[in-house]
């Protein structure tokens, strides 16, 4: 496994340091630290329909970068 820093592109916070298979994998992991469903399908982040709208919409503003 890859370790990825988790960033908010749009603030520059980092939001944690993940594991994973690949970039999406390691925001998928984050989702699911904040307590939401996540998975990856298709090489893309699914939440499940517990995750609120504003959550969903962020998704754009997150990045995951090798570390």
């Amino acid at each position: 496994m890859t370790t990825y820093a988790v960033t908010n592109i749009r603030s520059g916070l980092t939001l944690g340091e993940y594991s994973g298979e690949t970039p999406a994998h390691a925001i998928a992991a984050m989702l699911r630290d904040a307590g939401y469903t996540a998975s990856v399908e298709d090489g893309e982040v699914s939440l499940g329909d517990d995750a609120p709208e504003t959550v969903r919409d962020g998704l754009d503003e997150i990045e995951a970068v090798e570390i």
